[in-house]
This record gives structure tokens, sequence and C-alpha cells, in this order.
């Protein structure tokens, strides 16, 4: 069927041409045109209340929950600012996303020309069409420097971001290039589709407070169709630039939309007085201070980014206290805050999980944690989540995310990798990059494949943008009896050279033990642990500061991975000390991803008498694999440790591995293939199919 409607858009378009726009709007008429102050003005949604109501084919007004995902700019090879993903990429995840159940796609900035010319083909002959939520974001860089949001440079770039996209989504623009924007001729109208604006991006409590300090007396704003109510100099800011918009769409199409701004529970209106961290309990802001004239019809919604596993008081604060009410689900219960609060909709424009191996933060209450979940996990945890904002009195849910975006990086692994390789290779230990329900599969290369002689082995070895693959082949396999110990050298210079009284020729850096299906662990030469580095003054850690230049035999370390820094919960008077947890363990189970049992944790597998073991780059200490790229020596570069510092790192071109089997080992030299672009297929997760079943059918 996807395949039909394709290439149905492609000969139509051959062939009708420029009738197209007139086949739009007699296929979904779905607007009004409404006299307000004398002038024609067309909405397609608007406000109620607290709920949204959206102009169906008929011309009716229907009330909708928004079920929706969120599409970012990235993926493999480019990084978002060089805009990569094609027409024909956009109308192959708009099928799926319409087939999923979703009403709503909702992205950040200013897309594509090909973005918004497949949302029109594709709605032009759908059945159901795809509406809109576009985004207007604002430049980080400049918020960083100033930190004040009526900075000259952040409004003016503000409001020519606001600008491009209306006329963008008019297909009404022709935007010269801009390094990291979007750009181009825009000619395809998808504004009949377009429901609703949210302005701005997750604002940090530090830019609010900042903001209202140095603007005093910015306190007030009566606008054409918005004004504001004892509100913050920031909510004026944000009065302000939203008037903008409806202003110029108002005067410049006779077309009005839903607006919002962007906010997420770091800058929401609420008291938190357990969230132990400073930033996360500064001032916020609330856009019921923000009203609208009678001139504007649409109506705002309050937009808030949710995830059960952070902030910090989303564990530690009991959500139900605030509502006399017994607890129940801290997330649910939060989200029944912010309802309470408001009395516009409350939409949550992000909530979701990852599937990445590494977990970066974890949710006590129901294990919907930020990574270390299979795909079914995370379909059962967005279907969860899903009804907790329903429940909760919400007006709408969009799942973030739509597909993995391997650029992205997370606090407890940013320092490891290198910045300007991330989108060339998918760091499945860093949690950001797996909140897609699309996934991006990388195609392998061999690096090696021999016979060892002395244990009688075939051993392969080989490489893609996600893991070092390891295929062992040895008659009567059995992985309940056959140990083996597998050690990696890849800085040749420190390690340990002793294991067990088992002597080694060379040092090696890390060991893998394979132990059976509960027992196999990665261990790493304490020289070389960058967790004891990163985090051993909290936790107190003996930290090997210097090369041990004989190699003696020394304790390994586990490899492990932070998840929280020493915090202070207010209302016990509580000191928590950091948390962490160990990341070597292997999970045993099958990796192919067709097979039925596939599951997105498991890093090793049998059949028959074959052992494949795969082991994620970041395990090996490898910064960017695509170009051989390792950490650097952590103590002779720089000490002491600063947060935030990038580690630095350097260039290898192979690698010693060694294989002990039998008391016997083998010595092999594996040389690394670089890579410039990752060939990849396209493979919706599990989790897309188990959305898709209750999405699909409501």
């Amino acid at each position: 069927m996807k395949r039909f409607i394709i290439i149905c858009i492609v000969v139509f378009g051959v062939v009708v041409g420029g009738f197209n726009i007139y086949l739009n709007e007699f296929v979904h008429r779905n607007y009004v045109q409404l006299i307000i102050n004398n002038e024609d003005i067309i909405t397609t949604a608007w406000v109620e209340g607290d709920k949204i109501y959206q102009v169906n084919d008929n011309q009716e007004l229907e009330e909708v929950f928004i079920k929706g995902v969120n599409i970012g700019l990235g993926k493999p090879n480019s990084f978002p600012g060089e805009v990569s993903i094609t027409q024909s990429e956009y109308l192959n995840w708009f099928q799926n996303i319409h087939d999923l159940g979703a009403n709503f796609i909702r992205v950040y900035t200013l897309q594509s020309p090909d973005f918004y010319q497949a949302l029109f083909d594709f709605n032009m002959l759908s059945d159901k069409p795809l509406y809109l939520i576009q985004g207007a974001y604002m430049n980080e860089d400049y918020i960083n420097e100033y930190n004040d949001v009526f900075n000259p440079k952040i409004e003016e770039d503000f409001k020519t971001e606001i600008k491009n996209v209306i006329d963008a989504v008019h297909g009404n623009a022709n935007i010269d290039k801009r390094v990291g924007h979007a750009y181009g001729r825009y000619t395809s109208d998808v504004s009949k589709y377009t429901s609703m604006m949210i302005l701005g991006i997750e604002f940090s409590g530090d830019t609010v407070t900042n903001t209202n300090l140095k603007n005093p007396n910015k306190i007030k704003y009566d606008g054409n169709y918005l004004h504001t109510e004892n509100a913050t100099p920031f909510e004026v800011f944000l009065a302000q630039h939203g008037d903008y918009a409806i202003t110029y769409e108002t005067t410049t199409y006779n077309k009005q939309t839903i607006i919002g701004f962007a906010n997420w529970p770091t800058s929401d209106p609420l008291e938190h007085p357990n969230e132990p961290e400073d930033m996360n309990k500064m001032m916020g802001f609330n856009v019921e201070h923000i009203i609208k004239n009678d001139s504007y019809i649409c109506g705002m919604v309050a937009s808030y980014h949710v995830y059960p596993y952070y902030p910090d008081f989303m564990n530690f604060e009991n959500q139900a206290t605030y509502l006399s009410s017994s607890p129940t689900n801290p997330y649910q219960d939060y989200l029944k805050r912010l309802n309470n609060i408001h009395a516009i909709p409350v939409l949550i424009s992000e909530y979701g999980v990852p599937t990445s191996r590494g977990t970066t933060h974890i949710d006590l209450t129901r294990g919907y944690n930020q990574g270390g979940l299979s795909e079914q996990a995370q379909g059962d945890a967005i279907i969860s989540l899903t009804k907790d904002i329903q429940d909760a009195g919400m007006c709408g849910a969009i799942i973030f995310s739509w597909q993995d975006e391997w650029f992205k990086r997370t606090w407890n692994t940013m320092e490891l990798t290198e910045p300007d390789g991330r989108p060339n290779w998918h760091d499945v230990q860093t949690s950001e990059t797996s909140f897609g329900l699309t996934a991006f599969d990388p195609k392998k290369d061999e690096l090696i494949s021999t016979h060892l002689s002395k244990n009688d082995i075939n051993l392969t070895i080989e490489s893609d943008a996600e893991y070092l693959t390891i295929e062992i082949k040895k008659d009567n396999l059995d992985i309940e009896k056959d140990q083996f110990d597998i050690f990696f050298d890849t800085t040749n210079s420190s390690g340990f050279t002793s294991l067990n009284q088992f002597e080694f020729t060379q040092p090696f850096d890390f060991y893998l033990k394979v132990d059976g299906k509960k027992n196999t662990e990665l261990f790493v030469d304490p020289y070389y642990d960058n967790f004891s580095y990163l985090f051993g003054t909290q936790l107190n850690l003996s930290l090997p500061l210097l090369k041990e230049t004989s190699y003696s035999s020394r304790e390994l370390n586990s490899i492990r991975l932070r998840l929280r820094n020493r915090i202070y919960i207010p209302s016990s008077d509580t000191t928590l000390e950091p948390s962490y947890y160990t990341t070597g363990n292997f999970l045993y189970g099958p990796i192919d991803t067709k097979d039925e049992n596939y599951n997105s944790l498991n890093d090793f597998y049998t059949d028959g008498d074959t052992l494949t073991i795969q082991i994620p780059w970041l395990l090996l200490n490898f910064s960017d694999p695509s170009q051989g790229m390792i950490l650097d020596d952590f103590y002779e570069n720089y000490s002491p440790y600063e947060a935030g510092m990038q580690m630095k790192s350097k260039k290898i071109d192979s690698f010693t591995i060694g294989i002990r089997n039998n008391d016997q080992i083998d010595y092999l030299e594996v040389p690394l293939k670089n890579w410039d672009e990752v060939e990849y297929t396209e493979r919706l997760k599990s989790s897309y199919y188990i959305v898709k079943d209750v999405w699909s059918n409501e």
C-alpha cells in the first residue's frame, strides 16, 4: 500500500502538474473562514476552554486528541544543519506515521522545501491528512552567549525564524543559503494542514531568571492579538514574539494558527522544593499570563516536554501531596499538577524512552528509564505514558521521536566522543541517540577471518557503525562449558601483562571474559578506566595516576557508567551518594534483527557451533570508530579533570587481540577500516508495531 501511494503521487505529479493545488483543496477542505474586524480569516483549528477543535474534511468542528510524533533533522552521515533528509524519505516516513495511527507531526524549526512538498503530496492522496505543528527555533549559541532573550541579536534572529517558517508553510518563501539552516525556494502551501506553532526551545531556569533580572521594567505588553497580565519580563518577551507571529500571518496570509511556547519541568511555574539541582528549580514562566485578544480567534496551548526520569524531583518528590490524594503514579500526578494550573489546553509535546544500551537516568517507580530498555519495553512504556497523559486531562501527546539521531550527546558520555564524528556512527551507550521508533541498521565490514590452529577455532572479526563483532566457530561449542578469554590492546602504551597467573608477551587494555550466559563481562585496566578518571573524586576512588612501567598484574575494573551525581534531598535532610551501574555486563540472547526473539540490548549469542559477540565501540574507549580514534592517555593529557572537558583522542590504524582457550593464547593484529559514509537500512522497531496496535485502533 505504501509503495502504491508513493508511485501514485509521482505519476500524478507528472500528469496533472499545476492542478495539484486544486485537487488538494478538493480532497481536504479542512479549513473555515471567519470574519474578524471585517476581514476574512482562515483557520484550521482553535481552542475552546481546555480542548482543541480541528476542522474536518466536512468543515465541521470536532474535538481532537493530538497523537503525534516529533521528527528531527538528523539521519546517519549528517548533522541536522546539513538538512539532508530527502523528499522520498519523508514520503516513506509520512506513510508509516499515518499507518501508526498518528494524526499530527511536529518539527522544531524550518525544514527543507522537500519536507513541505512531501507533506503536501502525501496529504493530497491520503485518506486522512497528517496535520503539522510547526516549530520556530531560537539560536542556542546566542542564548548561551548573552543569557538574556531581549538581546538584539537573539530577538532579530528569532523574528527571522518566525517569518521564515510562516512563509514556508504558506509556500511563499525564497530563503538564501545559511550555514546550519534549511533554505531554498518554498512553493508547497501546507498552511491548511498547519494547526499549531510552538515557538522557542527548552529554556534553562538560568536564562529565565537572568532575563527577568536584567529587564525589570519590561512587565507589560499590549499587542494586536496578545496582551499580558501580571507578567514577568521573560513572559513579556514570549508575548511580543507570539504576537509578532500572529500579526505577520494574519496580515500577510489572512490565516491564524494556534500558538504555544516550548517549556519543560525545569522552567515550569510550579514549586519543586525537593528538586536537588538548583538550576532545575529556578524561576520558570507561565503562559497563563499571556492573554489572547478577541481579534485572535485560535487561542493558545501550554506546551511541555515531560519525561518520567528527569528532573530528579520526579523520583524524590511526592507529587500527590499537592493533589490531596494518595500517591499513585509520580509521572501522572505531575501531569495533573500541570493541568490544574492551566485553563488553556496542555499539550505534552515530547515524551518517550530510548532503546540505547547505555542508561542516563533512572525512573525509580516503573523503570521507564532513559536507556537500557528493549524495543518491546519502549513500546510498552510509550503506551503506558500515553495513557497517563490522557488520564491527566491533556489535549495531546507527541512521541519523541520518529527516528534515531546519531549526532546527539548525553551528559554521562559526551566527554568521551569526538563531536565532529558523531553522525558517522551510532553510539549505543549514549541514550539520546536512540529515542526513535525507526532505527538505522549499518552494514558490516569484515576486518579479519582466520583459523586459529592451536585452539581449533575459526575466527571472524567484523566492524560496523555500532559494534566490533567477534564470531567464533568451534566444533561442539557449549557456551556454558567453553570459556574464552579475549584481550584487547588499543593504546600500545599501557595495560596489564598478566591475569590469574597467566603471563602475556604484551600489555592489554581490556579483558572480555566469556563465561556462560550469565557471567560474561568486559573489564578494563584501571589506568584506562574513564569512569574512574571522570568520577573518581566524587567516589573517593584510588586512581592510578602513574603508568606502571613494569605493567605488573593488577586488579581489573568493571566498566561503569554514571547515572547521577551526589544530591541533597531537602525534605529528609538527606544526601544521596552518586549513582552508577556496571555497563560491561553482557546480555545473552538473539542479536539478529530478523530473529523473532531479537532484543536490541543483547550482546552475544550462540547458534549451533557459532558464538557471536558484539562489543559497543565506546566500551573499548573508541571516541570515533569511523576514523579509528580512541581516547588518549587521560593522565598525561590533563590533570585534574574539569567537568565538561572534552577528552583528547589519538588515531590508531590497528589493534591487537589475544584469544585464550584451554590455556593457549593466539595474538592477532586487526586492521581498522575507516569510513566517511555509513551504508545502512531503515527498520521500524518493535515499539512501532506495539504503538500501532493501539493507536491505529482507537
